[in-house]
């Protein structure tokens, strides 16, 4: 799939001071998760 994009949103919901926090801890939790699964080596 496209890890990419998915981490990319995941920061730019972190960087827009638009959304609240709820979004905020929620591109935080997006850009933790996918930086695990790269490391483990998993392919999503």
């Amino acid at each position: 799939m496209e890890i990419a994009k998915i981490y990319s949103r995941g920061q730019s919901l972190m960087q827009d001071s638009k959304w609240n926090d709820l979004f905020k801890s929620l591109g935080e939790r997006i850009v933790t998760e996918v930086k695990q699964r790269k490391t483990e080596g998993e392919v999503i």
